[in-house]
């Protein structure tokens, strides 16, 4: 059994590693996800699921929505959206890392202003199931971002997808206007 407490460049290595052997499952929930280079490994597992957490306004501005949109097209990926989403749990085949960084480049320590961040990584069974109970039952709670567009285009008819809802937050920032 593994289990190991890693910091920010650690949890990036750890990252990139399992995302290039995982053949089943890929789950991230992350607040923020700016990490296209991630991409690339996706369409290797079958199972790929990503939530994003929209729980500020600023968060909507911050993510890759355009990027996380193209792989939510994908057969094999599925992208949620939850306004509650704080943690942050990347499981993979039969690992899991949990911890405060967010798949961002100043989350996993590749950036010159980077975090320090802490995670635990782990194949304990205890640690992953624990893992996977509390990222299901945030999936379970979240909506398709395919919704969050919709919704949108409810209350903003001319909205077409997410590139306009980005132009929308430029320079203030209308969601209470848009979601009430």
């Amino acid at each position: 059994m593994f289990t190991e407490v890693l910091d920010e460049k650690e949890a990036n290595e750890f990252i990139i590693r399992n995302l290039k052997i995982s053949k089943k499952r890929i789950w991230f929930c992350s607040p923020w996800i700016t990490r296209k280079d991630i991409g690339r490994y996706l369409d290797k597992a079958e199972d790929v699921r990503i939530i994003l957490g929209f729980s500020k306004k600023q968060d909507m501005k911050i993510s890759d929505l355009e990027f996380l949109e193209k792989m939510d097209k994908k057969n094999n990926i599925q992208v949620r959206v939850n306004d509650k989403a704080h943690r942050k749990i990347y499981i993979f085949d039969s690992f899991a890392l949990i911890g405060s960084s967010n798949l961002t480049h100043m989350g996993l320590g590749q950036s010159t202003n980077s975090n320090l961040e802490s995670s635990v990584a782990s194949d304990d069974p205890k640690i992953l199931n624990g893992a996977i109970r509390h990222f299901q039952d945030t999936w379970n709670n979240s909506i398709p971002l395919s919704e969050l567009d919709i919704a949108f285009r409810k209350k903003r008819p001319k909205i077409r997808g997410i590139k306009e809802i980005l132009e929308l937050f430029r320079p203030h920032n209308p969601l209470e206007r848009i979601l009430d």
